[in-house]
């Protein structure tokens, strides 16, 4: 009986009547999380892959989610004919990067949209479509596809030239500046004791698979963002960690303090953390992964082993999660101060004279002339101006993908190096934990009566008996076989009161589909701390056929 509650409250297999229990508290049992193997292995085999297409499979604990998607990865290595882009999409959120890239090169590579204009188009084309692309094309001999990369990086390259020099006079794109994030995270965080980790040259797609193995292995920890950011340039860690530490462009960072407490590599930060107060900040640099893409493992074996260090890390926030008292309102925000190139790069670019150079940036004095742009380009080099690019030293960054010639003159081949402008290079994750986060207490009834399949009105009415505020930010309404969702609402409630709004949805359900639907609301407090609620559905539809006895009345 207790482990088939368990089975039904981690679901595993689904009863409506556990479906408003809280989240499962601990990690995972491993004789449920084998079992759960087992059962998710026969299902996937059984219907050729398709188990995972029908979203009553997936379970609600992450941690379980990932063992489904694992089970569903071993298949589809070996059952390529029932793999498709649907299911590769449905896997991504729940595998490790190393893992998505083997199921990557299966499929016919999508297209790959031009470089888009704003910040925010940027992240977005640089995560649904230019990373999947360069994951494929990574695992794949094809000169075709290289040249597509080659020419979106190097556009991206240039509209990185034109928009970091605005950023640092306060442009658009600032707020999405990763030492500009720091200082907002310092000035924002007054409820929280933070750890800000930085994990040196973590790119995303480690930064993803590092996410997932927190979520596995601290279900304490509630994800409140998965973001990026654009990092400070050159892309090396003598010029990004003094900015990003100190929430400055690299130029100001010997002149002012950092935002937070340094905590030494060496230093386990729980004594810090366990004695510190809300609104403190503190830093701590790993030198993974990017110690380990320095170092001499063969090729072969070098994605395994930086996988393998990315776990040995998520264990260490493991440890913190668990040793810091329960008393500290603990908040994690994982980050880097770089990205590096997936790809591998020729040492084939002569430093410039007086320069100083590391991987795919050299820096120092160049004597050059530059114009009101700050940049001049010479042989598919950037060269950039100290001062419009807010650094001590004039920088060369190659548009392409090579590297530069050691600073001893050594060439030869160099994997995941970093210094340049490509687009992994310079978006970075960022992501924010909070432990121990309890939802406010809410009550969300969504109501109405229409017409089938015409648009309607939803009255939503939200109980806050909570005694902060609480904003509706978005609503996703799934009724099995599709769905309607409404982003961006700012719907306020006011603490410890009732709020009645109305939503306007295009297309009615029927009376069938109200019976197989579920309703999410994703609920925002003030201090940005986001949260999803079940609503309770009290919805009907008009239909010219109901379910009504038609024989009714006839004698």
């Amino acid at each position: 009986m207790a482990r088939d509650i368990l089975n039904n409250w981690l679901g595993i297999v689904h009863q409506s009547s556990y479906a408003k229990l809280a989240d499962f508290p601990i990690t995972v049992p491993v004789k449920i999380k084998s079992g759960a193997r087992e059962y998710w292995n026969r299902k996937i085999v059984e219907s050729k892959g398709a188990y995972i297409v029908d979203t009553t499979s997936w379970p609600a604990q992450s941690a379980l989610k990932k063992v489904l998607a694992e089970e569903a990865f071993k298949y589809f290595k070996t059952h390529k004919g029932n793999f498709n882009a649907e299911k590769f999409n449905l896997l991504t959120n729940y595998l490790s990067w190393q893992e998505q890239q083997d199921l990557q090169i299966l499929l016919p590579p999508s297209g790959v949209s031009e470089v888009p204009d704003t910040p925010s188009a940027i992240l977005e084309w640089f995560l649904k479509e230019y990373l999947p692309y360069r994951s494929w094309q990574f695992g794949k001999d094809n000169e075709d596809a290289k040249q597509i990369l080659a020419k979106l990086a190097r556009d991206f390259g240039l509209w990185y030239l034109e928009n970091y020099p605005r950023a640092l006079s306060g442009g658009e794109m600032a707020r999405n500046i990763s030492f500009n994030k720091t200082t907002a995270v310092s000035r924002e965080s007054q409820q929280f004791v933070t750890l800000i980790i930085v994990m040196d040259g973590l790119h995303v797609g480690d930064g993803h698979s590092f996410k997932l193995k927190i979520q596995e292995l601290a279900p304490r920890l509630s994800l409140l963002s998965d973001d990026l950011a654009f990092t400070a340039l050159p892309t090396v860690t003598e010029f990004c960690k003094p900015a990003l530490f100190k929430g400055v462009k690299p130029v100001d960072s010997d002149q002012v303090q950092p935002i937070g407490e340094i905590v030494p590599e060496s230093v386990m930060p729980v004594s810090k953390l366990s004695n510190a107060h809300p609104g403190e900040v503190y830093l701590w640099r790993i030198q993974e992964p990017d110690h380990t893409y320095h170092s001499k493992n063969k090729f072969d074996a070098l994605m395994r082993k930086v996988e393998s260090e990315i776990d040995s890390s998520a264990k260490t926030v493991q440890d913190i999660v668990e040793q810091v008292p329960s008393e500290i309102p603990l908040q994690i925000v994982i980050t880097t101060d770089h990205g590096r190139i997936i790809g591998i790069s020729k040492r084939k670019i002569p430093v410039p004279p007086g320069m100083e150079s590391h991987g795919r940036a050299a820096w120092g004095k160049s004597n050059l002339a530059f114009n009101e742009l700050g940049y001049l380009i010479q042989n598919e080099i950037a060269f950039l101006s100290a001062e419009r690019f807010g650094m001590l030293y004039d920088i060369a960054i190659p548009l392409n993908d090579d590297a530069f010639f050691t600073s001893d003159g050594r060439s030869g081949h160099e994997a995941f190096t970093h210094g340049g402008m490509y687009p992994e290079e310079v978006i970075i994750p960022w992501i924010t934990f909070v432990r121990d986060y309890e939802k406010p207490v809410l009550r969300i009834i969504i109501s109405g009566v229409a017409d089938a399949g015409k648009p309607g009105t939803l009255l939503v009415t939200i109980n806050n008996y909570a005694d902060v505020d609480v904003i509706l930010a978005e609503v996703v309404w799934d009724f099995g076989t599709r769905r309607e969702q409404k982003s961006g609402l700012l719907l306020n409630t006011t603490a410890q009161d009732i709020g009645k709004h109305k939503i306007e949805i295009q297309k009615w359900p029927t009376n069938i589909e109200i019976g197989k639907s579920r309703c999410v609301f994703h609920i925002k407090q003030p201090n940005g701390l986001l949260f999803t609620i079940d609503a309770e559905i009290d919805v009907t539809s008009n239909e010219m056929y109901g379910d009504y006895n038609i024989l009714e009345g006839m004698v």
